[in-house]
């Protein structure tokens, strides 16, 4: 899989042409979510182990944009929730994100 910027990701299982095209282009779609689906769980697990940056550069463009994301509406989520019993808290978060 290639991506605009020339980002390049292997499938995770090498895939064959082989067969009618509406299956294979079916196995292709598996093969890109599974390929994804394994890249955004190592990337996941490696976001609380690893230095903001050095997580970064380790995971591709896609995965990292996405796990950002799923991070900032979580804690923002928690921020939320946690106002009632710290009523700065969401003001708190954003203070965090400003800098």
């Amino acid at each position: 899989m290639y991506s605009n910027e020339g980002e390049k990701v292997n499938f995770s299982k090498p895939l064959k042409a082989r067969g009618q095209v509406e299956q294979w282009l079916e196995s292709v779609q598996v093969g890109m979510k599974d390929t994804l689906y394994r890249l955004m769980k190592q990337g996941l697990g490696d976001y609380a182990t690893q230095e903001r940056k050095l997580w970064v550069l380790n995971h591709f463009g896609q995965i990292v944009a996405t796990i950002a994301q799923i991070q900032w509406s979580s804690q923002t989520e928690f921020a939320i929730n946690d106002m009632a019993t710290n009523p700065f808290a969401l003001q708190e978060w954003y203070e965090a994100n400003e800098t």
